[in-house]
């Protein structure tokens, strides 16, 4: 309300009204999941991590480097998924706003025989926001899967190593059955965590 005239003069009414309904929703949903997961995924993380670090600090340590290689990945990627997730508002607003302007406009339309066009320009802009919205979901899959690997590998470098100290450094086999399955319980919110970001 505090913009002037030439604001609103100057931005589709129809992106305005899809930004303030999902945006709204995108910052409660995103709080509160931040929120909640978060808290729960640190947590599950730090006792965990105590855990581990009393079975065998070596392999913990080994372990524990995911979150930083986690963190990289998602600094070298967060930048392009921003961008991408802004290009999908802001042509969800244009669809929005060409709805919105051709709802108001039938009559016209009707009048003129303009369906056709307006048909195919609602058409160019679904298929724009189709096009970014498929493109953000492989950079989110791209962030998935390089995560995933270092992850896997994180897992196949302790059970590699862990069976060396069974074998040679005389270390319980029971240690390192137990230390496994713990390891799921530190990558999985490391992983959540990350995504958080």
């Amino acid at each position: 309300q505090a913009l002037p005239l030439t604001w609103h003069a100057e931005h589709d009414k129809g992106d305005l009204i899809s930004r303030f309904s999902s945006d709204v929703w995108t910052v409660e949903a995103g709080l509160s999941s931040a929120i909640r997961d978060g808290a729960v995924q640190l947590v599950t993380l730090l006792v965990t991590a105590a855990l581990l670090i009393h079975l065998h600090p070596y392999l913990a340590l080994i372990t524990l480097i995911g979150g930083p290689a986690a963190a990289i990945i998602y600094g070298f990627m967060s930048e392009r998924t921003l961008r991408g997730s802004l290009e999908v508002e802001r042509r969800h607003g244009t669809v929005t706003g060409v709805l919105a302007e051709n709802l108001d406009a039938q009559p016209v339309v009707k009048a003129f025989g303009l369906e056709q066009r307006e048909t195919g320009r609602f058409r160019q802009e679904t298929n724009g926001l189709v096009t970014a919205q498929t493109r953000l979901w492989s950079e989110v899959g791209l962030f998935a899967v390089a995560v995933s690997s270092v992850v896997q590998l994180i897992r196949i470098g302790v059970m590699l190593l862990g069976t060396y100290f069974v074998i040679y450094e005389h270390w319980p086999i029971g240690n390192l059955v137990a230390f496994l399955p713990l390891m799921g319980e530190v990558t999985g919110p490391m992983i959540g965590l990350s995504e958080l970001g």
